[in-house]
Formats: structure tokens, C-alpha cells, sequence
């Protein structure tokens, strides 16, 4: 009986030391540097570098350990996916991830809000999942102020293609949608074509090709994501009377400076990167985030400005 009582004493002080070392374990991994993991669909030299830049530079300075991560295949949904899904495995403390509807996909998010990993949506929300934070444009809103631009540049008249780049992005859906609530009065400005060029340089190509030759009446080109920008810039001439697109960068530019272009509508896409950071550290810090959705703002960048600009006035 004595040894019974003994080994029943032993095993109890046991389970009580595990326990105390567990506490301890638990302890010290909260007072670790929180760490970030930030899964970008691209690493190009244009707008998902920006953001890139911005979550990097917004976290030198502060107290986080934060990493970057790309699909091998530029906006693979199943790599990012699996990407997420690792950084639930390693129990990092926020993510911050584009919008992407896909159930697979979403299902990862879950799994990671499930953990109590904090999740940011930067560029794209999502309707069909609550993230804990939305960083990036109001894309509906964006979408009226390119229906009101492509109003003011045609003079109201315009047979219309858009460039759109994959299904399954909601805010490409919902900058169409808006562009459609702009010219809604409009009714000698009509969308003939809605093409996806799968963010994909040869696919605008083929795209703008396939459009001028099957739909000679079409005039007027939209991109309402920046691959289209990029890609076209490149023409020696355009082959419409108007092209609007989406996001600054240097190719886009040089193809509003060259005249195939009338505008840009430029988003913030470093300030997003900046401001996903600067919020997870307030969360860290003070337990909140300043709102649940955050829009930063939306530029019009016109061949006329740049003009003025060129001859400094």
C-alpha cells in the first residue's frame, strides 16, 4: 500500500511539473516577436512588388518578424493556397492574403481564424469570408470612377471591350460592376466584350488582336487590372480610338506619355502594404484594429497632366 501511495504521489508531482513546464512553454511563446506571413499572388516589378515594398519597409522599425512568399506560377490559387495552409502549420500569428474566391482557398482562411491566426485581406475582399481586416481599394467605387472617365473621354459615345484578368477575383467583378452603375445612363456607350487574360502578357495580345479583328466596332478598351496596362504600353500605335486602364507603373506611364493611353486609374498599392503592417502592429500592441475596412484612395492620372508636368507649369 505504502509503495502504491508513493508511485500515486510520484505520478500526480509529475503530471503537475508537466503541466508547470507547459505554462512556461505557453508563456514564453507569447512574448515572442509576433511573426507575419504575407502570401502575395506575384512577384513582378509593378503593383504586387509595391505592396511587397510597403509591408517590408512599415516593418523595419517595428517590433514584428514579418516574411514574404510568392506561388511558383504567378496567381496559382492551389500554391497559395498550400502556402497558407504551411503557415497555419507553423503557428504564425497573422496572414495577410489577397481576396480569392475559391471554396479551397477560403477553406484555408477558416482553418487559419480557426487557430486564432489573424487574417488581412489586402487588394480583394471577400464577401463570402470575414476577414479580421480589409486594406486596399473600394473596388465598386474605383470601378464608377473609370465609368465616369470613360464617359468624359468618349463624349458619352463608345462601343466598349473590357480587359478583365481571371474569374473568381472579386474585385475585378466589382470594378465592372461599378463601371456598368456609371454609364447606366449612358446609352450610346455600350460594353459589347468582357475578356480574361489570365494576367497573362501573350493572353492581352492575343485578346487585343482577337478584338479588333472580330469586333471592328468596338472602339474603346478598357483594362480594369494592371497586366493590360503593362502589356499594351508596348504598341507602337493603338489599334482604338480610347484605351483607360488600371495602376501606374513605369510601362503604363510610358504608354500614357506615348498617347495610346487616356488615363490611369491609379491605386495605392504601397501605402496598402504599409498600412496592413502598421495595423497588425496596433493590433499586437493594443488588442484592435482602427475599423474593419480600410480604403485607401484612388488617382486619376491624365495624358494632360502629364503635359503640364513636362513643361512645368
Amino acid at each position: 500500500m505504502r509503495k502504491t501511495a508513493a508511485a500515486l504521489l510520484l505520478l500526480v508531482l509529475l503530471l503537475l511539473c508537466v503541466g508547470c513546464s507547459r505554462q512556461n512553454q505557453a508563456s514564453v511563446h507569447n512574448t515572442q516577436t509576433p511573426r507575419v506571413s504575407a502570401i502575395l499572388p506575384h512577384h513582378d516589378d509593378g503593383y504586387w512588388s509595391f505592396i511587397g515594398d510597403g509591408i517590408l519597409d512599415a516593418a523595419k522599425n517595428l517590433p514584428l518578424d514579418v516574411k514574404i512568399d510568392t506561388p511558383n506560377l504567378n496567381y496559382n490559387v492551389e500554391q497559395m493556397t498550400e502556402l497558407i495552409l504551411q503557415q497555419v502549420a507553423a503557428q504564425v500569428d497573422a496572414l495577410i492574403v489577397q481576396g480569392i474566391d475559391d471554396p479551397e482557398y477560403i477553406a484555408a482562411l477558416e482553418t487559419a481564424r480557426a487557430q486564432g491566426i489573424g487574417v488581412v485581406l489586402v487588394d480583394t475582399d471577400l464577401s463570402g469570408f470575414q476577414a479580421d481586416l480589409y486594406v486596399g481599394t473600394d473596388n465598386r467605387e474605383a470601378g464608377r470612377q473609370m465609368g465616369r472617365r470613360l464617359i468624359e473621354v468618349t463624349g458619352g459615345r463608345a462601343n466598349v471591350a473590357i480587359l478583365s484578368g481571371d474569374v473568381g477575383y472579386p474585385n475585378l467583378e466589382q470594378r465592372i460592376q461599378g463601371i456598368r452603375e456609371a454609364i447606366r445612363n449612358c446609352p450610346e456607350i455600350r460594353i459589347l466584350r468582357i475578356e480574361y487574360d489570365k494576367y497573362d502578357a501573350m493572353t492581352v495580345m492575343e485578346k487585343y488582336n482577337d478584338i479588333r479583328k472580330s469586333n471592328p466596332e468596338i472602339d474603346t478598351l478598357v483594362g480594369v487590372e494592371g497586366t493590360s496596362g503593362q502589356t499594351l504600353s508596348q504598341l507602337k500605335e493603338s489599334g482604338f480610338r480610347h484605351i483607360l486602364v488600371f495602376d501606374a507603373n513605369d510601362e503604363s506611364i510610358s504608354g500614357l506619355k506615348n498617347g495610346l493611353f487616356d488615363g490611369i486609374m491609379c491605386q495605392q498599392n504601397y501605402h496598402m502594404g504599409q498600412v496592413c503592417i502598421q495595423q497588425l502592429n496596433q493590433l499586437f500592441t493594443d488588442g484592435s484594429f482602427s475599423q474593419e475596412k480600410i480604403y485607401t484612395s484612388v488617382d486619376w492620372m491624365a495624358r494632360e497632366e502629364l503635359e503640364v508636368a513636362a513643361h512645368g507649369e
